[in-house]
């Protein structure tokens, strides 16, 4: 099914966002690590990823944003080529970038359960999770606003 825009009328500039989306890379970064509770600020996580190693900071940590940072350059560089997919095996090819080093299987969808510090709330169990994801793709593909599905 091809998408539209219903509501804004305005038509995709797929070029254009491309490039708004990549200059916010470290902001990206930064928003991911400081939820995972390592707080880097802005500017030490554009330095970072210009390769440049942060002071006060574990490795790991470091390593932590530059995985994220690397993802980011994947997924963009994989749009104009062609080789991106909405696809499981693409996001566990996301996910072996990202998570690199960082948890116990990096590429895979997660093999046991897991909780989330500071709540009660439990996630879906590790068995369900590529039906899950093969039905949230389904369903995102039936939404005909481009700019809705891009939500």
């Amino acid at each position: 099914m091809s998408a539209i825009d219903n509501t804004w009328r305005m038509p995709p500039n797929k070029e254009k966002a491309l490039m708004l989306a990549q200059r916010e890379i470290a902001t990206f970064v930064c928003d991911a690590v400081n939820l995972e509770g390592i707080p880097f600020t802005l500017p030490e996580i554009q330095i970072l990823l210009d390769g440049v190693a942060v002071d006060g900071y574990k490795l790991a940590d470091q390593q932590i944003a530059i995985n994220q940072g690397n993802a980011w350059n994947h997924l963009f560089a994989s749009l104009p080529s062609g080789s991106f997919s909405l696809s499981a095996e693409y996001a566990c090819a996301l996910h072996n970038i990202a998570a690199k080093k960082e948890v116990l299987a990096w590429g895979v969808f997660r093999t046991g359960g897991v909780t989330i510090a500071g709540t009660p709330w439990i996630p879906t169990a590790h068995d369900k999770l590529p039906a899950l994801f093969a039905n949230m793709i389904e369903e995102a593909q039936n939404i005909p606003d481009i700019y809705d599905r891009a939500r």
